[in-house]
């Protein structure tokens, strides 16, 4: 007996859809779905496409002196860029429009060297790495509100569910939620 010949002898259908496939039995009416689990296909790195999405344009001059060292970036929910500038040990806020917005140098007489990376935290703060500190930074009123020592260079930052998440030489991945989150 052929599947055809089956689902005709019971009076089942089947209708596929994409990623669903659905069962029904002509005569109670009965529906049963079944969930496919999409297989991701693996791709060569040549067959990757990026688009641009936007630009941001900033030159030497435009609030900054030296030359531009770009090491990290996050976007705000408001749609606000923040780049973490090594070279001018400053934050570089670009606006929604993407347009140069403000500068928040980071003082690094005790900490080091860097910016190295941001990542946004709640609201208006951000968190910076730097070469032996965080800093907690309020983008708005361009406070430093809070310094922790890492005693290491401190390079990659994330937050994620109340916890900084970053990475120190000697130590690899650490984590923190003692900081002021206010």
């Amino acid at each position: 007996m052929y599947a055809s010949d089956l689902q005709a002898f019971i009076g089942m259908t089947i209708e596929k859809k994409s990623l669903l496939v659905v069962l029904k039995r002509e005569d109670d009416k009965q529906a049963q779905i079944l969930s496919v689990i999409p297989q991701i296909v693996p791709k060569l790195f040549e067959e990757i496409t990026l688009s641009q999405i936007s630009k941001l344009s900033f030159r030497k001059g435009d609030l900054l002196k030296r030359d531009f060292i770009i090491r990290g970036i996050t976007t705000l929910p408001s749609g606000k860029i923040v780049v973490a500038d090594s070279g001018n040990n400053s934050l570089i806020i670009f606006n929604t429009d993407c347009l140069l917005d403000k500068s928040i140098r980071i003082p690094l007489s005790n900490t080091g060297y860097g910016p190295f990376d941001v990542t946004y935290v709640k609201d208006d703060l951000v968190a910076v790495s730097t070469l032996r500190a965080i800093h907690i930074v309020n983008i708005t009123s361009e406070m430093i509100e809070e310094i922790i020592a890492t005693n290491d260079e401190c390079r990659g930052i994330a937050y994620t569910d109340g916890t900084l998440i970053y990475w120190l030489k000697s130590n690899g991945m650490q984590k923190t939620s003692d900081f002021k989150q206010d």
